[in-house]
């Protein structure tokens, strides 16, 4: 069974004096939502949500889910991870729907993939990314993908 994890980029607070936060990712075992913050959480399973938690305010759109798959180094694939195949093409890992097309039908396709960044937006099948290196992410590495 595939593990659900979650990452995301911290929120720094608005004001706090002359000291400056740097956003950071942080990773967790799922996402809280209050009407003011997002939250990545930690649970260690073994107390109460708010006794054995670890709690993090995080920008909601830089969230990003374990894929349960991994690189050809074993690292973890999450959405928004920007990776480069043996031929140095590279690509992002996104999450939704896609079409594959051949001479005979076009069928569309739900879940994650990677849509390579070679101009003409192609997209793969995300088990492909065991062949794949990782190389950044879109929020912390956006310069990779421009």
């Amino acid at each position: 069974m595939r593990e659900i994890k979650f990452r995301a980029m911290t929120k720094p607070p608005k004001d706090f004096g002359n000291y400056k936060f740097e956003s950071r990712m942080v990773y967790g075992t799922g996402v809280l939502q209050d009407p003011v913050n997002t939250w990545i959480i930690s649970n260690d399973n073994t107390k109460s949500l708010a006794v054995g938690t670890v709690k993090h305010v995080v920008k909601p759109e830089t969230i990003g889910q374990f894929t349960g798959l991994h690189d050809y180094k074993c690292t973890e694939a999450y959405k928004d991870d920007i990776v480069e195949d043996e031929d140095g093409i590279v690509g992002t890992v996104e999450h939704g729907s896609y079409v594959v097309t051949t001479p005979a039908y076009s069928i569309r396709i739900y879940g994650y993939y990677i849509m390579w960044i070679d101009g003409d937006s192609s997209t793969t099948p995300i088990n492909s990314v065991s062949t794949c290196k990782i190389i950044g992410n879109t929020y912390e590495n956006s310069e990779l993908i421009t």
